[in-house]
């Protein structure tokens, strides 16, 4: 895994200042959670085309001069997820309204988007669930830039406990380590895995203060 390179605000005032490197970046990190939401509301696999052109169709919405992204502030009450969040759904019901439009000149469509049933808190939870992810992911990523090299062996513990599920005493096997040093290894690991979620949600929530941090962590937990 890659180690963050820029916070997500300066890529999304990079994006917005229209850097087209910081574009690329804000794309990469946020289209898989937008096909995400898409393909749970239209009920899609995420790599179908309608769900493929719904996220091309709100990145656009988000880049274009003008845009969404140029009106997003970064201290606004729930921070980018909320606004992307409202960004993704508009976008959704403007494909739905024009998926109604083409059912009523051709009646016997084969895909009709808007006779979907939508639950939207359902929904709202499905993108909960991916914001929590991928913040989680680069938690991951930013612990996995400190200790791959310096503490290969703790990295790896808790790569084996998540990624494989893996219970101590395999892990211990996996390492050619005694069953206590794994659980001391775990125990690192988890404590290093906290710093960088912390560090990592107030990459995504500047202003917040410590304690609110400590709350929002608690909050994205519940959805891993």
């Amino acid at each position: 895994m890659d180690s963050p390179k820029q916070t997500s605000w300066t890529m999304i005032d990079g994006a917005a200042k229209g850097q087209a490197e910081a574009r690329e970046q804000v794309a990469l990190l946020y289209a898989p959670l937008v096909r995400r939401y898409l393909a749970a509301r239209w009920r899609l696999p995420q790599d179908h085309e309608q769900v493929n052109e719904g996220c091309q169709d709100a990145m656009l919405q988000l880049f274009k001069p003008g845009g969404a992204l140029e009106n997003v502030n970064a201290h606004q009450g729930g921070g980018f997820r909320g606004y992307l969040y409202g960004l993704v759904r508009n976008v959704a019901l403007m494909i739905e309204r024009s998926s109604r439009r083409h059912s009523e000149r051709q009646p016997n469509a084969d895909f009709e988007l808007d006779k979907i049933e939508v639950d939207e808190a359902t929904l709202s939870q499905v993108f909960d669930r991916g914001w929590a992810r991928m913040i989680a992911q680069r938690a991951r990523s930013r612990m996995a830039a400190k200790l791959q090299d310096k503490k290969p062996e703790v990295y790896r513990s808790l790569e084996l406990c998540y990624s494989e599920g893996l219970a101590p005493r395999q892990i211990a096997k996996e390492l050619g380590k005694s069953a206590g040093i794994a659980y001391e290894l775990l125990r690192s690991a988890r404590k290093e895995y906290r710093r960088a979620l912390l560090d990592t949600v107030a990459e995504f929530y500047p202003g917040k203060t410590h304690a609110e941090i400590e709350a929002t962590c608690r909050e994205l937990t519940q959805f891993l």
